[in-house]
């Protein structure tokens, strides 16, 4: 990887695991292509690494300086298999290559998804959320996603 680049930052990580096929504007065009519709729909692929969803607050509430009100829809992710798979410390150390897809953007953001979260555990991009690893009592690991504050207000 770079050595230039910050750790978690998920854009440039793309740029890197692309080889420079895809660029950093690429990425955030492809990426507000995927979440701005999330306006009025519930869910949008995200290619191989999953699908980012709007889901109903779960007890949210926002603070102004006019008063608490309920947040309305949260901006969330649902990792698909293969990339909980590229993730899991169990599977081969090259199984993020396996997440291909015939957009080079998504197949760029799902392969540096899967090496943020196994090389460092997290991932993020700015105002839009950060990614961690979890793990189930048998030991089996997901991802979790949480929406930056910012994020969900354009919901």
């Amino acid at each position: 990887m770079d050595g230039q680049r910050a750790t978690g930052d998920l854009v440039r990580t793309a740029v890197a695991v692309s080889s420079g096929a895809v660029t950093v504007e690429a990425v955030l065009e492809w990426l507000g292509d995927v979440i701005r519709p999330l306006r009025t729909a519930r869910e949008r692929s995200a290619g191989p690494a999953g699908a980012f969803t709007t889901t109903a607050s779960k007890g949210t509430v926002e603070i102004r300086p006019t008063g608490a009100l309920p947040a309305g829809r949260v901006l969330d992710f649902k990792a698909s298999p293969e990339l909980e798979a590229a993730v899991d410390a169990r599977s081969a150390p090259d199984a993020w290559t396996r997440l291909q897809d015939s957009d080079a953007v998504a197949t760029a953001f799902a392969q540096a998804l899967a090496v943020e979260l196994r090389e460092n555990g997290k991932a993020q991009i700015g105002n839009l959320g950060a990614w961690s690893l979890g793990k189930l009592p048998d030991l089996t690991v997901f991802v979790r996603f949480r929406a930056h504050p910012t994020s969900s207000r354009m919901f």
